[in-house]
């Protein structure tokens, strides 16, 4: 940045507006290496600026190390997260894929004859739905019929 030279009643006005809040941040960049060269009267305005613009530096400071902290717990339960599943799974890839039913009490293991019970059993809900398909229609005219009356 180039070489700021304010006269102290310049200093003293950029002051009186960053008390007033109507400062630019251009205006603000400018009064802070202003301060910060040392070269104007410690007067009660240009004290209470630097008192002010240490506290503002202090809080911009404690809200990036609080944002760092923050990014650093995000990735760290994004780590675990990822080593959870992936532990997860491989405890998992070690068993053998189970198919099984039971029937009164009586555990059936054989694949082909579950799969076939189960084919069965879909069967017999398709057979159903059929079968009462009409029946359902016929409930639902007459309703219709009630509610047109």
């Amino acid at each position: 940045m180039k070489s700021i030279r304010l006269t102290q009643a310049e200093l003293e006005a950029l002051i009186a507006r960053y008390f007033d809040a109507v400062t630019t941040e251009e205006e603000e960049d400018t009064l802070r290496h202003a301060l910060a060269t040392g070269k104007y009267q410690s007067t009660p305005p240009v004290k209470g600026a630097l008192a002010a613009l240490s506290l503002a530096s202090v809080g911009r400071r404690q809200k990036r190390i609080r944002q760092n902290r923050i990014a650093l717990v995000g990735r760290v339960a994004a780590i675990l997260v990822v080593a959870a599943v992936g532990a997860a799974w491989l405890m998992n890839s070690d068993r053998q894929k189970v198919c099984e039913t039971y029937i009164a009490g009586t555990k059936i293991e054989d694949k082909k004859m579950v799969m076939s019970m189960i084919s069965n059993d879909l069967a017999c809900m398709t057979e159903a739905s059929e079968d009462f398909a009409p029946q359902i229609e016929e409930q639902f005219d007459d309703i219709s019929k009630l509610l047109e009356d």
